[in-house]
């Protein structure tokens, strides 16, 4: 990673929102296993990687879980609470600051969800 990350173009509370949910989300859902929080960035772009070893989102399940009050099981609302708002929320922010967020996952084997914001200008 290098020592210095370029700037991004974002409102800090809206950013710090998304990222207590998708930290939030990972820790809620990982009981073994760990955490990772990586930030890389390409020539436009920087994207923060939120990195699970928890239960995961069975396949059926991806295209729905940024939907507001979506829970994906019944059961796990139940054993983890949550309205189903926190990632329809955070993608809707993502969106407002021209980023977006998206996810890879694997049942039993954890998720991974990439938040994408574009880099400031050089002026900024």
């Amino acid at each position: 990673m290098p020592a210095r990350l370029p700037r991004i173009q974002c409102d800090p509370l809206r950013l710090r929102q998304i990222l207590l949910n998708l930290v939030g989300n990972a820790v809620k859902f990982t009981d073994t296993g760990g955490i990772t929080v990586e930030v890389t960035a390409t020539a436009s772009d920087a994207n923060i990687v939120v990195r699970d070893t928890g239960i995961g989102i069975a396949p059926g399940a991806l295209p729905l879980i940024f939907e507001e009050f979506r829970q994906v099981d019944s059961r796990l609302t139940r054993r983890y609470g949550g309205a189903g708002l926190g990632l329809a929320i955070s993608q809707r922010l993502a969106e407002q600051m021209h980023g977006q967020i998206t996810v890879e996952s694997k049942e039993g084997v954890g998720s991974a969800f990439t938040l994408r914001l574009p880099l400031a200008s050089p002026a900024a």
